[in-house]
């Protein structure tokens, strides 16, 4: 169906699509009446008995066949006519609230997002001339805003303050002292449920009139608690205007949002697909005192990050509390399971996100967890910002078979790091760090994400028969590479064996990429193999070459060499990342791989796409190297967040085509937390020389210190 068309509409309450006011309505007709003419029909002609009983019988069902279908057209016209009146009604009724503004100049793209500007709606929510609208309409920083309110068109506007928590911006224009603005009526929130109408309303399409799409309400308290969910078309022709009910009351405010991403640009990939979402208005007008004055509201921070990814399935425990954090500063630690907030009890982490999730900076909140035996309540105030994350590091690399004694031995200790200036020796076997135990790998770095660089704290290891205690002052993480590295113990098991030291293809039905993957020798006893993911520049792919170039590394660490290879042989493309997503599940699906120790790499753009899969499934890779590459524009990394680690690496040319985007890029990720090691290649468009190969082998090697 085409928005643009006034006669496009559908009878089908589920299916209407934006149309404009005044709808067009279709004939209804009947087909069974086709042909009847009951003023022709008539028994004055002499005929047979027989014919003559016949002929009345045809009468009286041709009459009864006329009223019933003439009664079903009644019937059925009677409440479709009822329902676009009512429809109609509600339109007119909130359309002197909406207003049509219009947006001039600013940035072409945010967050890699195209922005053109113009035409956007708001909604009227005060006599002094306050407006709000959808915070997506002034991602791109307008250097000019122009309002139509009724008849009276370019009216200048100014931006107040944005509630970066839901989305909404709040405008001011000038009122004329004979002007009389009208407040719309607020649906109040606990009378919506899901299966009521909604009727979403935008002014963009016609500045004559508004645009509207009819739907349902399809859920409430979506994305955190925060808004209601519609079913009707919603998209920029309407962002910023007004989600109603039948009676044209505004049940919200229509957005774009994401439940798991609150980048301004943020569920707009979802216009016009059935799930669309308003910010209840009743919510509005509570905050509006706040944005009146100037002030911006924030999404309220804890500091703290739980474990695993799956939200209705496990339970809230934290994985790390950042330090200098409200939450860090209210006592919670690593390991601490939440059962309760603000005194409702949480049994998994999508619940403790429905409570939390509709508050703002400066808002208080209490947690009680469960600490071993004891519960112990938290209660602070939510803050906007977080301190940067910095992860300290103890400057080790751990043995990657650790044999059943508790601790961690350890392989080697870095250089100049916090470990060696403490007098920690390779051979020692790590018991515990800052009181507490290290079982394993993981349980040191758990450890780690709970303090800050330059911190003291005491380091218990097992040097032969001898326990030892050391003093240690953390530091940050490093950005050297070592020089030299002993060997690692990383001959690795399979969970099933295929041909040791060969080269095998993983395919993923659903999609048309070759891939294949290098498994080096492997036995028992051993540690889980590492993956390296290879990205060759697309159209470049050699698998001899790439394989003879990796082996003696994949062989040494025990690691197995992915090799995907792009669609297209000009460029790589963004969903092939599931690609690379879905051969790395499927390859742990058959050996053990060491989650410490996944890494991509690539050259060009093999190199672009290894920075984009690294960036956009953090927590899935520890370290990313880019060869005569950048990051694409279109990606902005978020800031470091425990338990996700990732380290980079670039290699470029000095006056290459990367070079000016990695001048930008290099300072920011080392301001958002992530440790970036550089290389020099000796001219344009080259690759890594002997001794840069080595060195990068020894940086993927080094992946798992802590």
């Amino acid at each position: 169906m085409n928005p643009n068309s006034p006669n496009d509409t559908c009878q089908h309450q589920s299916c209407l699509a934006p149309t404009r006011v005044p709808l067009a309505l279709p004939v209804i007709a009947c087909s069974e009446n086709a042909g009847i003419d009951p003023s022709r029909t008539t028994l004055a002609e002499p005929v047979a008995h027989g014919r003559a009983r016949i002929s009345l019988w045809l009468l009286i069902a041709s009459g009864l066949a006329l009223l019933l279908c003439n009664t079903a057209i009644a019937s059925e016209t009677e409440p479709n006519q009822k329902e676009e009146d009512a429809i109609r009604a509600a339109v007119a009724r909130v359309a002197p609230s909406v207003v049509r503004i219009q947006t001039v100049g600013g940035l072409k793209a945010v967050e890699g997002v195209p922005q053109s500007g113009g035409a956007a709606t708001g909604l009227i929510v005060s006599p002094e001339g306050l407006i709000v609208s959808s915070a997506y309409n002034f991602a791109n920083r307008p250097t000019a805003i122009l309002v139509q309110i009724g008849d009276r068109k370019n009216v200048p506007a100014r931006l107040v303050a944005t509630d970066q928590s839901r989305a909404i911006v709040l405008l001011k224009v000038d009122v004329e002292p004979d002007t009389k603005l009208i407040i719309p009526e607020a649906a109040p929130t606990q009378t919506v449920s899901p299966g009521d109408w909604a009727i979403a309303v935008g002014w963009t399409i016609d500045p004559q009139q508004v645009n509207v799409s009819v739907g349902i309400v399809s859920a409430v308290n979506r994305i955190w608690g925060k808004a209601i969910q519609t079913d009707a078309k919603v998209s920029p022709a309407n962002y910023g205007g007004p989600l109603i009910d039948i009676h044209g009351r505004v049940l919200g405010v229509l957005v774009p949002m994401s439940p798991m991403d609150a980048a301004e640009t943020a569920g707009a990939e979802w216009y016009d697909s059935g799930i669309g979402f308003a910010i209840p208005l009743a919510d509005i007008f509570k905050m509006l005192p706040e944005l009146a004055k100037g002030r911006d509201l924030h999404i309220g921070l804890m500091g703290l990050a739980l474990k695993g990814k799956d939200l209705f399935a496990q339970p809230p425990v934290i994985a790390a509390c950042r330090p200098g954090t409200p939450a860090y500063e209210a006592g919670l630690r690593s390991g601490d399971r939440i059962v309760a907030v603000g005194g409702k009890v949480v049994s998994n982490q999508a619940q403790m996100r429905h409570i939390v999730g509709p508050l703002y900076n400066g808002n208080r909140v209490r947690l009680t967890v469960q600490r071993g035996e004891k519960q112990i309540d938290a209660e602070f105030a939510l803050v906007d910002k977080l301190p940067p994350f910095k992860q300290a590091m103890l400057g080790v690399l751990p043995m990657r078979a650790a044999g059943e004694k508790p601790g961690v031995p350890v392989r080697f200790v870095l250089p100049n790091g916090a470990a060696a200036q403490a007098g920690l020796l390779a051979g020692d076997r790590i018991e515990k760090i800052d009181g507490r135990e290290v079982k394993d790998s993981s349980a040191a770095r758990e450890i780690l994400d709970t303090l800050a660089p330059e911190q003291k704290v005491d380091v218990i290891v097992r040097r032969k028969d001898k326990q030892v205690t050391l003093s240690v002052q953390l530091t940050g993480m490093t950005e050297t590479i070592p020089a030299e590295l002993p060997p690692s113990s990383s001959i690795a098991a399979a969970k099933e064996k295929p041909a040791a030291g060969a080269v095998i293809n993983v395919k993923i039905p659903e999609l048309a990429n070759a891939c294949f993957a290098y498994v080096p020798p492997h036995g028992e006893p051993a540690a889980a193999l590492g993956l390296l993911v290879e990205l060759s520049p697309p159209g470049k792919f050699d698998q001899d070459r790439t394989v003879a170039q990796w082996k003696q590394y994949c062989d040494t660490t025990g690691t197995i060499l992915l090799m995907p290879r792009s669609r297209d042989a000009e460029k790589w493309q963004a969903d092939e990342l599931e690609l690379i997503v879905r051969a790395a599940g499927q390859l742990a699906e058959k050996y053990d791989i060491d989650a410490t120790r996944i890494a991509a790499v690539g050259r060009q753009g093999g190199g672009a796409m290894a920075l984009l899969a690294a960036f956009g499934r953090l927590g899935m890779f520890q370290g990313v190297a880019a060869i005569d590459a950048a990051l694409p524009a279109s990606i902005q990394p978020p800031a470091v967040e425990p338990p996700n680690r990732l380290a980079v690496l670039v290699a470029h040319a000095a006056q290459g085509p990367a070079a000016a985007s990695l001048g930008r890029q290099v300072p920011r990720l080392r301001e958002l937390g992530y440790p970036v090691t550089e290389l020099t290649l000796e001219r344009v468009g080259g690759t890594l020389d002997g001794s840069q190969q080595q060195a990068l082998s020894r940086w993927l090697d080094s992946l798992d210190r802590f």
